[in-house]
């Protein structure tokens, strides 16, 4: 899954916006209120949809949501000669992928009020549960891979203890579970390493060092670490 369009309607400070996306990279530049972030956003929420399919009774999924603050406001003749700023009847947002997948995400202001053209989910649900099935075979398909860096990613708390880890990482999908929020910590990836860490060691109990077998999943992330450092560094646990 690649995302290769994106269309948004009535969405904050775009009337009507529909953008084509790079198969590797895209930079947006504007400035400050210029719609970098909304765009950002639409994205997230668009493929928040994404989620809710991949979900499970063992894994819950969930993304951001069309809120009453990205409405687009428009301007309109008030009662006695002056301006005045309503709230646009809908707001859309339209995903289209690389391999032909195209779904919406709207909402109403009031009651009654919708896009001329909805697209619905259809195509998305079926892809969602053909990876789900697969996920049952030996031959199962990729999870697609979302990594969303919102404005609010600058706050990096770091906590002081870890609480134990509240995500079953052992789902197939939990490496989803709060992909798309807009604010997080390293807390989950701390819970994660201690859950693997802690499973590697006791596996290992008693071994020789020269007998150490490393989790797989934890090999992957050294090996990965090791290379984006460089060599500057020598160990990466």
């Amino acid at each position: 899954m690649r995302l290769q369009k994106i269309t948004l309607n009535n969405f904050r400070c775009f009337e009507s916006l529909s953008l084509e996306l790079h198969p590797r990279l895209t930079v947006l530049v504007a400035e400050n209120g210029g719609g970098k972030t909304a765009i950002l956003d639409g994205i997230a929420i668009g493929l928040s949809s994404v989620l809710r399919y991949l979900s499970s009774a063992d894994q819950r999924l969930t993304g951001p949501g069309i809120t009453d603050t990205d409405f687009r406001l428009e301007t309109i003749a008030g009662p006695r000669g002056g301006d005045r700023l309503v709230t646009s009847d809908f707001s859309q947002i339209i995903m289209q992928t690389s391999d032909g997948l195209t779904w919406d995400n709207w909402r109403a202001s009031s009651k009654g009020k919708h896009p001329e053209a909805k697209v619905g989910h259809k195509s998305l649900a079926a892809y969602a549960a053909e990876v789900l099935d697969s996920l049952k075979t030996v031959k199962p398909k990729l999870l697609p891979v979302f990594a969303y860096y919102g404005t609010r990613r600058g706050l990096l708390a770091i906590p002081k203890r870890l609480r134990g880890a509240k995500v079953d990482y052992t789902q197939p999908a939990a490496a989803l579970v709060g992909a798309l929020d807009s604010f997080s910590d390293f807390t989950e990836m701390l819970n994660w390493f201690d859950v693997e860490e802690t499973a590697e060691l006791r596996a290992n109990k008693g071994s020789a060092t020269e007998d150490f077998e490393e989790s797989e999943a934890l090999h992957v992330v050294r090996e990965v670490i090791s290379a984006i450092l460089g060599g500057e560094y020598s160990n990466p646990y």
